[in-house]
């Protein structure tokens, strides 16, 4: 199962959920998910996407003032340390593989020119409000849109059933089909899905 959402940057990212059907052991997560720097060299244009896009801050010590700061701490826990092998955090989440130049890591330079800078004009109080419950649609996300590129994607495929209970259904009518829905009440996902496993059983 994923879901395709966009940040205000404009690229897409994707959240995933995969069954396997054999266990992942743990000496096999830094051979599938990989959250470290690119090698320039074996793979440069991958390198370059993740300078330009996925490198956090810079914040704490280098800035304070940065958005994701709080009490003098990165909300997001950058920078992360770094580590050999992925291992399990106190909190339950992987910390996973990060390793320092010295280990066969690979590093980025960032300048000030990467970053942009918005000044902030002082607005009324329905302003903001109305600009926070505005839509903000990227460039990708209105071509992904236009071309009809799925959002999501469900495999097997989930329904959601109408749970009410028996002979409980809602029932919308007009004086041009009342006499139609009093005869033959509506059929539901929930009554369809009970009608299919009462057909099974007499195959």
């Amino acid at each position: 199962m994923y879901s395709i959402e966009w940040q205000k940057r404009g690229l897409p990212h994707v959240h995933i959920l995969i069954w396997l059907e054999n266990k992942i052991r743990p000496d096999d997560i830094d051979s599938l998910i990989c959250a470290e720097i690119p090698d320039p060299i074996q793979v440069p244009i991958l390198h370059e996407i993740v300078r330009k896009n996925m490198i956090h801050g810079p914040c704490g010590t280098f800035n304070g003032n940065s958005k994701c700061m709080s009490n003098g701490k990165c909300k997001k826990k950058f920078p992360k340390h770094f580590t050999t092998t992925t291992i399990s955090g106190e909190d339950g989440y992987p910390n996973y593989r990060r390793r320092c130049i010295k280990s066969g890591g690979f590093s980025v330079k960032i300048s000030c020119s990467d970053q942009a800078t918005f000044p902030v004009e002082k607005q009324s109080k329905d302003e903001i409000t109305s600009y926070q419950s505005g839509r903000y649609v990227s460039s990708s996300e209105a071509v992904w849109r236009i071309l009809s590129f799925p959002i999501q994607e469900r495999y097997p495929s989930v329904f959601h059933l109408s749970v009410h209970l028996e002979n409980g259904q809602r029932v919308y009518f007009t004086t041009n089909n009342v006499t139609e829905k009093i005869s033959k009440p509506p059929t539901t996902t929930l009554t369809a899905f009970f009608e299919l496993l009462e057909d099974i059983q007499h195959v």
